[in-house]
């Protein structure tokens, strides 16, 4: 079994999030199990994000010609992708090990639904983000 990750960007280095794109592509880089990390790009920074993640192994950046929009992208980044197993998360989206770990041994399921795995968990505490209720 091997499982690509599909990762959408827009406007990283405007929004100071090369470090989160880093975070996001620390755990899947080392595990076994993944074999490719499929960038799309959907903004114009594409020179400085490539420069930010030169020579991390298993990346691939691929630059949309024109703005595909958030869901046009995430449609465009897992059809880069060639494994039968896709993991699509967005550029600010943070997972161990142990997650990855968990869908090896998930069964196979229908190829017509996507899924949401129950064992996902935030890793910090979102509580300084509530607002007034």
């Amino acid at each position: 079994m091997n499982i690509s990750f599909a990762i959408t960007s827009y406007n990283e280095k405007d929004r100071g999030n090369y470090g989160w794109i880093k975070q996001c592509i620390a755990a899947p880089v080392k595990h076994p199990l993944v074999s490719e990390i499929v960038i799309t790009n959907d903004s114009n920074d594409e020179a400085d994000l490539r420069k930010a993640l030169d020579g991390i192994p298993k990346v691939r950046i691929i630059q949309n010609k024109v703005n595909m929009g958030v869901f046009g992208n995430k449609v465009e980044s897992v059809a880069h992708c060639t494994n039968e197993w896709v993991q699509m998360v967005d550029s600010d989206n943070v997972m161990d090990a142990s997650y990855i770990d968990k869908l090896e041994k998930l069964q196979l399921w229908d190829a017509s639904i996507i899924y949401c795995p129950s064992f996902a968990r935030p890793s910090f505490d979102y509580s300084d983000m509530i607002g007034p209720m």
